[in-house]
């Protein structure tokens, strides 16, 4: 998050050939996602190509207090 904020935002686009324009789309979601880790007690999150529904909802409706704790469901594995 330190590198979204630090660096200007068309250095940013393009070094991850990305528009100009969602920069700042990318620093919020940075600082919901720290939120949420944070929360949850967490200090990493996996990028994969699930969605929220495959990577959290279905597991906290399967398993409500504790889905965020079992590995196999966390970021969207099915084990």
């Amino acid at each position: 998050m330190r590198h979204l904020l630090k660096k200007p935002a068309k250095k940013i686009a393009k070094k991850y050939d990305l528009d100009v324009q969602r920069i700042p789309l990318l620093i919020s979601g940075a600082v919901i996602l720290a939120a949420i880790l944070d929360h949850y007690g967490l200090d990493r999150a996996a990028v994969t190509a699930s969605t929220v529904r495959e990577g959290m909802i279905q597991p906290y409706l399967a398993q409500p207090g504790t889905w965020w704790r079992n590995k196999a469901n966390r970021f969207g594995s099915r084990t």
